[in-house]
Formats: structure tokens, C-alpha cells, sequence
């Protein structure tokens, strides 16, 4: 299997939300939980909001399921909102529940923050996959070995503020290193210096926490 780098970041995207790096209050955010009536049959559930931005947690008669060996969510595809699970959940009466946040707007994303925003849009967290260095194995070369440079970036008004979301995010990740799907496991790799944003009037500090997804198998 090739890699998938928007799947990757979705899945980067929606731990750090879940991990509260910044509160639901500043995302801008609402946390619900919605339950559903499994009849063993069905395996897609719509949830009433469709602006999902992530899902913390879903149980299915009280055990916690994982996301990609479990289900799927599609976020912003053909079924926005939708839970999908690899088997059907076995019939009961409110027996699946899904606790998720939803909203018209975030403040950690895939990508980085325009020039242009103004200062009460901040404190902003950008994540980006910035390079994937890959070698060949086997005699053939059907295979490549693969590894990834995750940049997390921080933008804030003071340092104080920037170092501790850093820090946050760091030990997030390191503490729930081998607890993905899309990776068998991530590590720290570098924290660089803070920087006043030019672009920004000097006004927003930022700094950035890199990690290395390693020894991913790609195989033709």
C-alpha cells in the first residue's frame, strides 16, 4: 500500500484536537454525543451535525472502538458526518455512542495560517507532512522503505503561551507514540528556535516541534 499523506494529516489533525492542545472554546467549537440503535445490520450512521471536525470517542455497548480498524469518518468527502464500522454493531437500543466536536470554524489544521489574520485569530496550531524520504527493498525493488518529517507549528501572541502548546504537543505524540493507524509509530525529532512571524507585524511568535513517522512499507 502507498501512502496516503492527506489520511496521515487527518489522522494527526484529529488527535491533537482531541488532546485539547487549544480548548474548545478558542477552536470555536461545540462537544456532543450523539447514540444510535445498532440492529447488526447497518454499518454507516449519520451524525446530525455535519461540520465534524473531530471525533473524540465511540463506544459500541460501552467498549471503546479504535478509529481505522473499527471505523471510518469522512469529514469532508460525499458523507460529511458520517461514522462508517467495519462490521455491523450488534443490535441494541442506544447502544452506540459517538462523542465528537463540531463547528463552523477550527484552529488546528492541515496547513498554515494567512498573513492576514488578525491577532484575535491566534492562538492558530498548523500540521504538515514537509518531506518523505523513501529507499527500495527487496531484489526486485517492488518495495520501498519510507520515512516522514511531521512539522507541527505553533503561532501565538506571547512565548510563554507558544512554549507550553510546544511542549504540550510534544509529549501528546510521545506519550501515544504506537497508538495510530495510518503508522506503526511516531517519534520526537527536533524543537527549533522561536521566531517573530515578519509576515505578522512581529506580533505572533511561532515555533515548531518536528516528529519522524519511520519504517513505513510501501508496497506495489
Amino acid at each position: 500500500m502507498a501512502i496516503n499523506l492527506f489520511e496521515y494529516e487527518k489522522e494527526l489533525v484529529n488527535f491533537l484536537r482531541n488532546q485539547d492542545i487549544l480548548s474548545t472554546a478558542t477552536r470555536g467549537v461545540t462537544t456532543v454525543t450523539e447514540t444510535f440503535n445498532g440492529n447488526a445490520s447497518d454499518v454507516a450512521f449519520d451524525l446530525s451535525n455535519t461540520n465534524v471536525k473531530n471525533v473524540r470517542l465511540i463506544q459500541i455497548t460501552a467498549v471503546t472502538q479504535s478509529y481505522g480498524t473499527d471505523y471510518s469518518i469522512d469529514f469532508d468527502g460525499s458523507n460529511p458526518g458520517r461514522i462508517t464500522f467495519t462490521s455491523p454493531p450488534a443490535s441494541g437500543t442506544n447502544n452506540i455512542s459517538i462523542q465528537y466536536d463540531y463547528g463552523s470554524t477550527d484552529r488546528i489544521y492541515p496547513d498554515f495560517p494567512r498573513a492576514d489574520l488578525k491577532l484575535s485569530s491566534y492562538p492558530r496550531v498548523a500540521v504538515n507532512i514537509i518531506s518523505v524520504t523513501s529507499s527500495p527493498m527487496g531484489l526486485g525493488g517492488d518495495s520501498d522503505n519510507s520515512a516522514l518529517l511531521v512539522s507541527t507549528v505553533v503561532f501565538d501572541a506571547g512565548m510563554k503561551s507558544v512554549l507550553e502548546k510546544v511542549n504540550t504537543i510534544r509529549n501528546s505524540i510521545r506519550s501515544n507514540k504506537d497508538a495510530f493507524y495510518n503508522f506503526d509509530y511516531i517519534t520526537p525529532n527536533a524543537i527549533d528556535a522561536l521566531i517573530k512571524s515578519t509576515d505578522r507585524n512581529d506580533e505572533i511568535v511561532q515555533q515548531n516541534a518536528d516528529f519522524n513517522i519511520l519504517n513505513v512499507v510501501e508496497v506495489n
